[in-house]
């Protein structure tokens, strides 16, 4: 279970940006937001190889609530002039940022790889982050973005939502004015939409594949910590302040999580007198006012009723408008005038330690970074100072940190590890000197030191679902022939979509000595067991496999009934499987394409078997879908896996150049679709 940590992050009045460059993509969305429809989980840092080994490529992946959602990551991969593959050197982590993953100026991810871009040789960079299960024949094929990341208001995906108002609306001062009453508020959403789940708990189980420099697979829960608000007004009863989480952000570098509360306070006017006074419940744990009033007892607070209180929570005054709190970039306070602004939350450490209200511990003051001298003057308020940040943990370029403001009453918790078996471990904050120096500048050209053989792709878009053996797998020994990479040694993509697939190695860790990658890359797998009958190749022609791949795609907990009905195991499925697509490699790398298009057509019959066929409109509605960024959540509303979008859009591309009756469907569905 994640431990909290003993300083919070600071609240975030406007978006954060890598590098602190409006040009770059987020570090953190802004918690200034009148409301959230949906509860965002969003993720930013790197994604790191099993046990420091590296690798061509790995399968990073999120498990939230209902959020299952799984990204290739791949090493440095162009095509040459000539249209050959080229791989470059493996990698043990790779960052998450917008800019390695496919898009560029006109789509829904603007700081992407361009899919048209060439360098001065001629080379087309690829992305290293994609959707699983794409597979790239040639230099020009386009494959959407894809990313954890936060995405920022100003991108076409969010943008789009303010409808009429998105020449004229005032993104950084909506607050000034009342919203429009018929205003999309999934505008403030930043999360991508396939990240975004109808409600977070407090007690919410994370399971992260890839996304931890020490454990590959990793499983752990929120501590199951919320906050309790009151409004207190002068001649007034207090009153209770309902709360509820709607933004989870993990940063894998610094191997800690988030979670922003929000709270609604209606107010008669924008200078009405009084206060919000909020407290830390603990697990089944609830604070009534009386509660409050004895915690706060100790420190003489007074309150806007005009009784004593005191500082065994936090206070947030109404008297400091938004029109204070964000005037441009400039959130400097003036620590002589108390007046001037609102208390920021933080935790007594005595009351950490003393109060039941509290289930927190301290941590040591040998641990503890020193206090800003506005630290000790505010030491008696709520969420204590920090345990410093892991220095073990790779610092991502992180926008510098974001100044401390108090000005709303959101908390964002961080969270870290108490031992060091637990997920989120602490160590020391990053110097700020040396922020921005770890991450290359996409795009840049991939070096390309030799040309390996074109790997198979996976044989299912997301992997299966985590077995507990796999948690905490045991840590074999790392390859002394891999070289180890440092931070600099990736170079940022330029281009997407790949004819590779994760090395076996990458998504499940080896229990023994890891083969040679080389070798295991270009093997096609392992015959089946000897007490197993080997198939007859002739018996599984490539147009059945494919449909046998597309009915597991679709119903992968039917996987046991579908194979039983071909009399294949497991094991001897995938043996055929992986025979099958290696002779589509094979043959795409002598520049044909005669089996990949008989597998598609198979493939894409085969769903439309299950489901019926896939129309002009539907087809214009998974192009529309994928140009916008959100081909995933298109295909799961037509109930097509995941791993189809490409397979579809050959088969189409195909259909509509030799039927000109198809091609003008598709071009009526696309005219009324944009023009709706």
């Amino acid at each position: 279970m994640c431990a909290l940590a003993a300083e919070q992050e600071p609240l975030h009045l406007s978006e954060r940006h890598w590098r602190d460059d409006a040009s770059w993509s987020l570090y953190a969305a802004s918690d200034l937001v009148p409301h959230r429809a949906r509860a965002d989980v969003v993720l930013v840092g790197h994604a790191f190889s099993p046990n420091g080994a590296a690798v061509r490529s790995l399968t990073a992946r999120v498990i939230v609530n209902d959020i299952d959602k799984a990204i290739e990551v791949h090493g440095a991969r162009s095509f040459t002039q000539h249209g050959v593959l080229d791989q470059g050197s493996r990698v043990t982590k790779m960052p998450l940022l917008w800019e390695y993953a496919g898009g560029g100026p006109g789509t829904s991810n603007p700081v992407g790889v361009p899919p048209h871009a060439r360098d001065i040789h001629g080379r087309r960079n690829l992305p290293n982050l994609q959707r699983p299960g794409v597979v790239v024949i040639g230099p020009d094929d386009v494959i959407e973005p894809v990313g954890f990341g936060p995405v920022a208001s100003g991108w076409p995906t969010r943008r789009q939502k303010l409808g009429r108002y998105a020449a004229t609306f005032p993104v950084n001062d909506w607050h000034r004015q009342p919203l429009p009453p018929d205003l999309d508020v999934g505008y403030f959403n930043a999360a991508p939409f396939d990240q975004q789940t109808t409600a977070l708990r407090d007690d919410e189980r994370l399971i992260l594949e890839h996304l931890h420099p020490e454990h590959p697979h990793l499983m752990t829960s929120l501590p199951g910590l919320h906050p309790r608000a009151y409004v207190d007004r002068p001649g007034e009863p207090p009153q209770g302040v309902p709360m509820w989480p709607d933004l989870l952000w993990i940063n894998t570098d610094r191997c800690i999580c988030t979670v922003t509360w929000r709270g609604q306070v209606p107010l008669r006017e924008p200078q009405e007198a009084g206060q919000i006074l909020v407290a830390l419940e603990g697990p089944h744990q609830t604070l009534a006012w009386n509660d409050i009033e004895v915690l706060a007892s100790s420190s003489g607070v007074r309150l806007a009723s005009g009784r004593s209180a005191g500082g065994a929570m936090g206070e947030i005054g109404f008297q400091a408008p938004y029109d204070q709190a964000h005037d441009g970039d400039s959130d400097v306070r003036d620590e002589d005038d108390p007046e001037a602004c609102t208390l920021p939350l933080s935790v007594s450490q005595d009351l950490a330690v003393s109060s039941p209200a509290l289930p927190f511990a301290t941590v040591p003051a040998s641990q503890r970074a020193p206090p800003s001298s506005q630290a000790h003057r505010l030491a008696d308020l709520p969420f204590v100072q920090s345990a410093p940040y892991a220095a073990a943990v790779p610092t991502p370029a992180a926008a510098a940190q974001p100044p401390a403001d108090a000005l709303t009453a959101t908390t964002a918790a961080s969270l870290v590890a108490a031992e060091p078996a637990l997920p989120f471990v602490q160590g020391e904050r990053a110097d700020p000197a040396l922020r921005h120096q770890a991450e290359p500048s996409p795009p840049g050209a991939m070096p390309a030191e030799a040309l390996d053989k074109v790997l198979r792709p996976p044989l299912v878009a997301v992997p299966p679902a985590l077995s507990p053996a796999l948690y905490a797998p045991p840590a074999p020994e790392r390859d002394a022939g891999s070289p180890p990479l440092t931070a600099e040694e990736p170079a940022p993509p330029a281009m997407l979509g790949p004819l590779a697939r994760p090395d076996w190695g990458a998504t499940v860790p080896p229990t023994e000595e890891a083969p040679e990658p080389d070798t295991q890359a270009n093997e096609p797998g392992p015959l089946p067991a000897a007490e197993e009958t080997v198939p007859p190749l002739a018996a599984f022609p490539i147009e059945r496999c494919a449909a046998i791949a597309a009915k597991l795609a679709r119903r992968p907990a039917d996987c046991d009934t579908i194979l039983k009905a071909e009399e294949l195991t497991p094991k001897t499925w995938q043996w055929l499987h992986v025979r099958r697509l290696d002779e589509i490699q094979d043959e795409i790398a002598r520049r044909k394409k005669k089996l990949l298009s008989a597998y598609d057509a198979a493939y894409v019959a085969a769903l439309e078997k299950e489901r019926g066929p896939i129309t002009a409109g539907e087809y214009a509605q998974l192009v529309i879908a994928a140009e916008q960024g959100q081909g995933q959540a298109a295909l799961a509303e037509l109930g097509l896996p995941d791993e189809s979008m490409m397979r579809i859009r050959r088969v189409w591309l195909e259909r509509i150049v030799k039927d000109k009756k198809a091609a003008a469907e598709v071009r009526a569905a696309m005219r009324k679709a944009d023009e709706a």
